[in-house]
């Protein structure tokens, strides 16, 4: 204790070689980064740090702090994951807040986007969980100017509301039916959207209906030539419904932080990046 209150004692020292006591985790808590505090919340409610309800506030208004969440750059999954992990009601109810107040740290897409999230049975679980959380706060990072449809061998529009919690409208998401993977990209076709991007969202266990490339294809001869259409693999089976060749359609096999900063870069053009890189003055 004198060590870590004294001697600043980094919390990821003592993890490592023991496990915390109640006690321990109390004198560790103030030291420790937001991503650190979210990814041991369950730790600590089994050793009993949240039956004191001073501990509980200190740990709720931390991740409710706007200006904290910010800085800190953690994306809203992360505090959905916990939100699946953590029982005690007053953290639930803060790691809800932090959801909404974390979509400021999604990178931001120009132009109009196309959300399309997988709902296929294949999804279910922890692959639908991530990837509904994942599209809803891209769609509300856009204020709107997207839309997202679920889809399985048929499509729906999921009507997200941007004044209703991410978490609730994600829990109304259920697995359900086959895949068909080009039939939202055949969809906004038929009723002639014109998008600047599209990102799939699914683990690819294509069997039925169109092939997505044939689809894309389609898309950008007759809506968009210059569409580019991102396919998050949540399920990193690693094979591609599109042939290398297809220079605007950008496979991301598995899920991590880095995903969306790649796709916003990806849409801004590394071109461009460089550029402006070479105007800094020294």
């Amino acid at each position: 204790m004198h060590l870590i209150v004294k001697g600043k004692l980094p919390y990821s020292v003592v993890t490592s070689i023991m496990q915390p006591t109640r006690t321990v985790w109390e004198a560790l808590m103030s030291q420790m980064p937001t991503f650190a505090l979210l990814r041991h919340l369950n730790a600590m409610d089994r050793a009993g740090v949240f039956e004191k309800s001073k501990n509980i506030d200190y740990v709720t208004g931390r991740l409710t702090d706007a200006e904290a969440l910010r800085k800190s750059r953690i994306l809203p999954f992360r505090f959905a994951s916990a939100y699946e992990m953590i029982a005690r009601e007053e953290l639930r109810d803060a790691l809800r807040q932090a959801v909404e107040l974390s979509i400021g740290n999604l990178p931001t897409l120009p132009g109009k986007t196309a959300i399309f999230l997988d709902r296929s049975g294949s999804m279910q679980g922890n692959y639908l969980r991530i990837g509904s959380v994942l599209a809803l706060a891209l769609y509300k990072q856009t204020r709107g100017n997207a839309l997202f449809w679920l889809f399985d061998h048929m499509v729906e529009d999921a009507r997200p509301k941007m004044d209703e919690s991410i978490l609730s409208q994600a829990h109304r998401i259920r697995a359900q039916g086959g895949t068909d993977t080009g039939r939202p990209v055949r969809e906004l076709r038929d009723i002639g959207e014109k998008v600047d991007q599209i990102i799939m969202i699914t683990d690819e266990q294509q069997n039925e209906g169109s092939p997505l490339y044939a689809e894309l294809e389609r898309y950008r001869r007759m809506m968009n030539p210059e569409l580019k259409a991102f396919i998050v693999d949540i399920a990193p089976y690693r094979q591609a419904m599109v042939p290398p060749r297809d220079g605007k359609t950008f496979y991301i096999y598995g899920w991590s932080e880095t995903v969306l900063t790649y796709i916003a870069e990806t849409v801004a053009g590394y071109d461009t990046l460089a550029n402006r890189v070479r105007e800094i003055e020294i």
